[in-house]
C-alpha cells in the first residue's frame, strides 16, 4: 500500500494501518485529528516519510508490542500533544524535526534508534521531553545520548545550558 500526497483534516484518525507490512506513507499533512497517523496490531516495516504531522493529538502513535521495525525519515512533526508515541519496538527514527509539541517523543517501547532527529522548540517552551521509560539498564550502564544546542537563529549556542533527570534518581555525568 502506498498512501502519498493527502491532506487530511479534522478527522478522528488520519491514516490508520493494522496488519499492514511493507506499506508507506509519503507527503501526507495531517492536521487537527485525535491521531494524525496510527499503525496498530502487527504493523511493521512501513516507511513514513517527507510527513508534516499539526496540531493533532497524537502525531504519530505506534500501538501494541506488535507495531514494530518501522522507518520514520524527513518528518515535520509539530504542535501535537504527543510529537511520537511508541509502546512498540525496533523502530527507526531518522532525520525527523519535531517542534513545539507537549510530549516530542513518548516511548513506552524498547529498542527504538534514533538518530539525527531534531527537537526543537519556541522561546515559549519551556523544556524539551524525550520519555525513554521501558529500556532496562543494569547498574553501570553507560548510555549515550548526544545533544546540540542552538539558538533562535539556529546558531550553536555555547551558553545555553540543560538539565538530565532521571527516575528513578541516577547518577547522570554530561559533557559538551
Amino acid at each position: 500500500i502506498i498512501i502519498q500526497n493527502l491532506n487530511i483534516t479534522n478527522f478522528g484518525t488520519g491514516i490508520y494501518f493494522s496488519n499492514c507490512t511493507g506499506s508507506t506513507i509519503q507527503n501526507v499533512t495531517t492536521n487537527l485529528n485525535e491521531y494524525g497517523i496510527y499503525l496498530s496490531f502487527f504493523s511493521s516495516s512501513n516507511y513514513l516519510t517527507n510527513n508534516t504531522i499539526n496540531s493533532n493529538f497524537y502525531g504519530i502513535y505506534f500501538y501494541t508490542p506488535f507495531a514494530s521495525s518501522n522507518n520514520l525519515t524527513g518528518n515535520t512533526i509539530n504542535s501535537n500533544v504527543y510529537g511520537i508515541y511508541f509502546s512498540s519496538s525496533s523502530n527507526i527514527l531518522t532525520s525527523n524535526i519535531l517542534s513545539n509539541n507537549k510530549n516530542d517523543i513518548y516511548n513506552t517501547g524498547t529498542t527504538n534508534t534514533y538518530s539525527l532527529n531534531q527537537l526543537n522548540h519556541s522561546i515559549t517552551n519551556k523544556m524539551l521531553t524525550f520519555t525513554d521509560v521501558a529500556r532496562a539498564k543494569n547498574l553501570n550502564d553507560t548510555i549515550i545520548f548526544n545533544t546540540s544546542m542552538f539558538d533562535a537563529n539556529g546558531s550553536a549556542c555555547s551558553t545555553c545550558t540543560y538539565t538530565v533527570t532521571t527516575s528513578p534518581t541516577e547518577t547522570v555525568t554530561t559533557t559538551r
